[in-house]
């Protein structure tokens, strides 16, 4: 790959992960409301966070890479998208494991 063909297919990657992640919560607005009753005001709430969040994050991601440079970012952001993929399967198990003790008794 010449020049940074791989840079840019990593940052689309990025958009597209970054998109999934930003839209799957307000698909889940009905699930949430329904299943855990929460009002719609804390889920509007929600959302807002979320874009907060999100827009705090990548001005400072900004300022950060024009630093230290890319790379060591990039790292970083694939070692903990794997401990937290990690972390999800195993609280996922956990709470597997204790409504099966829960129903058995």
């Amino acid at each position: 790959m010449s020049g940074f063909t791989a840079t840019r297919r990593a940052c689309w990657t990025g958009f597209v992960v970054q998109a999934i992640v930003n839209n799957v919560a307000p698909l889940l607005f009905i699930v949430f409301h329904t299943r855990f009753s929460l009002p719609v005001e804390q889920l509007g709430g929600l959302a807002a966070l979320n874009f907060g969040v999100q827009l705090v994050t990548d001005f400072a991601a900004m300022h950060l890479v024009d630093r230290i440079g890319y790379r060591l970012p990039l790292v970083w952001a694939h070692l903990l998208s794997v401990a937290d993929w990690c972390c999800w399967r195993y609280c996922l198990s956990c709470c597997r494991r204790r409504s099966s003790v829960w129903r058995s008794r």
